[in-house]
């Protein structure tokens, strides 16, 4: 997994302990947890740009490019959201815990 400048706003652990009870074979694992990564990506990214106004996708998007996991993204986009980061994560965070629980007990 590469890091990301929003990774240290998103905890797994939950998804993790679950995970680790019901997969056994190291392989699938990863193969599972390099989808997870996709996902979370994806909708954080998707949350931010929705959230974010118009003007300033092209700043973003070039900075998120150039260095993904610059921290100074997250000062940026505290500037430029109407909430900080760090709350839009943690509302993220619970959408999507909820959203890979159903995904993975289905």
């Amino acid at each position: 997994m590469s890091k990301i400048f929003f990774d240290h706003l998103i905890e797994v652990e939950e998804i993790k302990i679950y995970i680790d009870g019901v997969v056994e074979d190291h392989d699938e694992k990863e193969d599972l947890w390099n989808l997870i990564d996709e996902f979370i990506n994806y909708k954080m990214i998707s949350s931010i740009l929705t959230a974010l106004d118009e003007e300033s996708h092209g700043e973003f998007v070039t900075m998120f490019l150039d260095k993904p996991y610059d921290l100074e993204i997250t000062k940026y986009l505290d500037s430029k959201l109407p909430v900080p980061l760090c709350i839009l994560a943690k509302d993220i965070e619970k959408k999507m815990l909820n959203e890979l629980s159903e995904i993975l007990k289905a």
